[in-house]
């Protein structure tokens, strides 16, 4: 499923989205389009991961609603905050 679906899924139940503890999504294709409508729908992405399977990447989103990530550029939407404070974060305990 894709990130447009997914997003629209989301905007059909609002209500259903916001009262859960957190939400895992794992869109196949526009994880960025997801990204940027939850940004707009207020969900804040807690964490999140990349996986390669079969030469494919995967986007696990782990979130909830009520706060929103900080997103200081674009790329950000297509890799996303948490992934790239994760990779900084281990290549600066790398470089010590």
């Amino acid at each position: 499923m894709g990130g447009n679906l997914i997003a629209e899924i989301i905007k059909n139940d609002i209500e259903l989205a916001k009262n859960t503890n957190y939400i895992i999504l794992q869109p196949v294709q526009y994880p960025e389009v997801l990204r940027q409508e939850l940004y707009n729908m207020n969900f804040y992405i807690e964490d999140e991961n990349i996986v390669k399977d079969e030469n494919k990447y995967y986007h696990i989103l782990k979130l909830y609603y009520g706060k929103k990530n900080n997103y200081n550029s674009e790329a950000e939407f297509f890799v996303g905050p948490v992934n790239i404070h994760k990779k900084i974060k281990r290549f600066l305990l790398y470089r010590r």
